[in-house]
């Protein structure tokens, strides 16, 4: 009865206990106790090497077998791991089943031995298992005493391995994300702009970042935000130009419900999302004037309110801004608030294009071709001189984004492991060749077609391929759809 007790009361004090390594440590203790052994030891299966390994052992040789590991098959725990057995061994040196490398490593002398499975889900995960019993020999009640308790020891690692998955799945994200997003560079062109996000990093001013579409503003962004104190909080980009002007408000500061038809609740706007993180606000020079003012007053106050309503909020965050035009010319027009311009340049850094940069061409090369094989599920690890040769020769008016589609297109039509230069199909080829002999409505269409298709491909979204061009938006629209390009 006695016995019976001190089983429940080890069960209530595993079972209150969270934490897995704690919970785990309590297991083992109770097994020991329980079944008046000198040590407990629980063991998990490796099946990447076909290997136990110790997670946790009780005794005076506890700490000393952390780092050992034995081969399934091999010593009581290897066979019990590999055979699916309970095993009671009362004197090991009458066992030929038994190993005596962990003895030999640790100096403990196991006499007796009482192994039996660990499963979750019917597979085996690995082996529980108690030395040396103080008085007689292990029996069929220390086996019954040591599956009770495998029980917790078993929903313990289960719990843990779901919150493992989850917290990897998230690491991995990250760490994905910060691979591809990490700025790759051979040139001292782009050399100095590492240096100067670096060393604006560790601050909390307002970047400007300015540089012709797709040279890697947005990748210097996250960079900067990698590195700065506030890397465990959120990084929101948000496109300007792709917000419609009637939307920016509610989009940028969030709306409580009723603000307007449609609004059946309220909704946190970028800058919410953002708090205790960095705010990329790409495209500056495309946020409405009419909202240009309110940014401003964020910007100096950290404060705001959401459309449609009268709470002054506030959000702790980092700004940086990024624009492919020349701010100081749409000041001068009154197209973009001379006071907001003056707080937004307090530390611009200039991203020179990659024709400004061609020792960029090999490194950014090797980097997409990582990339998009990844992405894509496509064996290419590498690409052939001659194709190099054709991609530097090049001025990329695109610029890093523009080489990026370039090489994602030779990884889909690359027939072996290796990109060659046929499968380098530049935008521009067969541009300007000749037509042929036609009439000239017929050779300015041609042409059109081919030099609107090559913006669009550089270019992140038909707005900004309309800007490209010089003409509205609205007459590229109808151009694509003139000229079949959609």
């Amino acid at each position: 009865m006695d016995r019976l007790n001190s089983i429940f009361k080890w069960i209530e004090h595993i079972s209150q206990t969270l934490d897995f390594e704690k919970r785990i440590e309590l297991v083992m203790e109770a097994a020991k106790e329980l079944t008046d052994a000198e040590a407990s030891s629980l063991l998990l299966l490796d099946k990447r090497f076909d290997e136990l390994y110790f997670v946790c052992a009780t005794g005076e040789a506890g700490k000393q077998v952390k780092n050992i590991r034995i081969p399934l098959g091999t010593g009581i725990a290897g066979f019990v791991a590999q055979n699916d057995e309970v095993v009671i061994v009362n004197d090991t040196s009458k066992d030929s089943r038994f190993f005596k490398g962990v003895d030999e490593k640790t100096g403990f002398k196991t006499r007796s031995i009482l192994a039996l499975p660990l499963k979750i889900g019917g597979n085996i995960t690995g082996v529980v298992e108690v030395l040396n019993k103080r008085k007689g020999g292990f029996t069929d009640e220390d086996v019954s005493i040591l599956q009770r308790l495998v029980v917790y020891a078993a929903s313990a690692i289960e719990e843990a391995r779901i919150l493992d998955r989850v917290l990897t799945s998230v690491e991995t994200l990250k760490e994905e994300i910060e691979r591809y997003a990490r700025p790759v560079w051979k040139s001292a062109g782009f050399n100095n702009v590492i240096n100067q996000a670096e060393m604006v990093a560790k601050t909390d001013s307002i970047v400007l970042l300015l540089g012709e579409s797709g040279t890697g503003k947005e990748v210097i962004a996250r960079y900067i935000h990698s590195l700065s104190p506030r890397s465990n909080g959120p990084f929101i980009p948000v496109n300007c130009a792709a917000i419609p002007e009637n939307l920016f408000e509610s989009e940028l500061f969030g709306y409580e419900k009723g603000a307007f038809t449609g609004a059946v609740k309220s909704r946190k706007g970028y800058l919410e999302r953002a708090d205790g993180g960095t705010l990329l606000l790409d495209e500056i020079t495309e946020i409405p004037v009419t909202i240009q003012q309110k940014l401003l007053r964020f910007i100096e106050t950290k404060t705001f309110e959401k459309l449609g309503g009268e709470k002054t909020l506030k959000a702790d965050i980092r700004i940086i801004a990024a624009t492919n035009r020349r701010v100081e010319e749409l000041v001068k027009s009154g197209d973009f608030r001379k006071d907001l311009y003056y707080r937004l340049n307090v530390f611009p850094i200039e991203i020179p294009p990659l024709r400004d940069r061609p020792d960029d061409i090999e490194p950014l090369t090797h980097h997409f071709i990582r990339m998009i094989s990844d992405e894509i599920k496509k064996k290419v690890t590498g690409i052939t001189r001659e194709a190099l040769k054709k991609l530097k020769s090049y001025s990329w008016p695109g610029n890093a984004r523009e080489l990026r589609n370039v090489i994602e297109r030779a990884i889909i039509i690359s027939k072996g492991e290796t990109i060659t230069e046929k499968e380098i199909i530049l935008p521009d080829e067969g541009l300007m060749e000749e037509e042929g002999l036609v009439p000239l409505d017929e050779a300015v269409k041609n042409f059109k077609k081919k030099y609107i298709k090559k913006v669009l491909a550089s270019s992140k979204n038909q707005k900004e391929a309309s800007k490209i061009l010089g003409i509205q938006y609205s007459y590229l629209s109808k151009l694509i759809k003139e000229l079949g390009l959609k």
